[in-house]
């Protein structure tokens, strides 16, 4: 909003000024989609990345119980190496809250933009715990009664502890596994709720547009014009359906998904068949050409919502 200012200069007279007006511009939903796309694969890098750090902090624990139980006494090297496993168990606590807080945040600003079904909300929450359960506080407590024995370079009892820390790690790479899966299956699970939605609605476009060339005083270019965009908006929707099958196959346990590529040629022709009718003023036969492509859309709509069934339930 603008606003104005007036001086109390009393010799040459008050004066006024305006500030410029400042606008505001929102994201689209396509541009709010990446944004949350990229959100997507920064936590799944982080799942990886931590995945990893706990696979190579198991290794170097068995290591380091195999060494104490071959020695009579530690000395100050091995004081050096506990706190490096120490230091390296703090690290992988922080990474896993900076995914729980990622996470948290992406949530939010999914929230902003689209209503989830009651299924994805569960299983975000079901994610949510995973993640918090990941944060063990006696691991905490471990790491603080293993600083203690250090200082006393207590053989026996720093073993004991290691062992406590070996199996608590064990269950954090376990969990941190399941974690990635679960974010990755609840992704796919949003994509194709996003990309069912999507189609729906292009189907009703599309009827939509058939229904209005029928109409005697509908000009064939603007019909046209309004046919080639939902031609392009199938185009982008056939790319999102690749992306799906391609989420899909990177899970441990893929989800039903029948090809669906014959079906969208199908639909590509005859929206083709109906953007040349339209160039041609054949306004009938692009009408029944556009029925057709809508009619494809919604039967593609129902087998996928039936896929999507049989993973959820629901």
């Amino acid at each position: 909003f603008p606003s104005h200012d007036r001086d109390n200069d009393g010799f040459n007279g008050p004066k006024s000024s305006s500030t410029q007006v400042m606008g505001v511009t929102m994201p689209t939903e396509e541009q709010m989609e990446e944004m949350i796309a990229q959100k997507n694969d920064d936590i799944k890098d982080l799942l990886e990345e931590s995945k990893k750090d706990a696979e190579e902090l198991q290794q170097k624990l068995d290591a380091m119980k195999k060494q104490l139980l071959e020695k009579n006494q530690l000395n100050w090297q091995d004081q050096k190496k506990l706190e490096e496993l120490m230091k390296q168990q703090e690290e992988l606590q922080k990474q896993v809250e900076e995914i729980r807080r990622n996470n948290e945040n992406k949530q939010k600003q999914e929230n902003e933009i689209q209503k989830n079904s009651e299924e994805i909300i569960k299983k975000q929450e079901q994610l949510d715990k995973l993640l918090d359960e990941i944060m063990n506080p006696e691991l905490e407590q471990l790491l603080n009664e293993l600083k203690r024995l250090m200082e006393e370079l207590n053989k026996d009892e720093i073993q004991k502890e290691l062992e406590k820390m070996d199996m608590n790690n064990e269950d954090i790479e376990k969990e941190l596994d399941r974690a990635l899966e679960q974010f990755k299956q609840l992704e796919w699970e949003q994509k194709m709720e996003k990309t069912i939605e999507k189609l729906e609605k292009l189907a009703e476009e599309q009827e939509k547009l058939a229904n209005e060339a029928e109409q005697k005083d509908s000009n064939a270019s603007e019909l046209k014009e309004k046919q080639d965009t939902l031609n392009k908006e199938l185009e982008e929707l056939s790319r999102e359906k690749d992306e799906l099958e391609k989420m899909n196959e990177e899970l441990e346990n893929p989800n039903p998904m029948s090809p669906t590529e014959n079906q969208e040629n199908e639909i590509k022709e005859e929206q083709k068949s109906s953007s040349e009718s339209l160039g041609k003023n054949k306004k009938s036969g692009a009408s029944k050409s556009q029925k057709n492509a809508a009619e494809k859309m919604k039967e593609m709509a129902e087998q996928m919502t039936l896929e999507m069934y049989i993973v959820t339930g629901k």
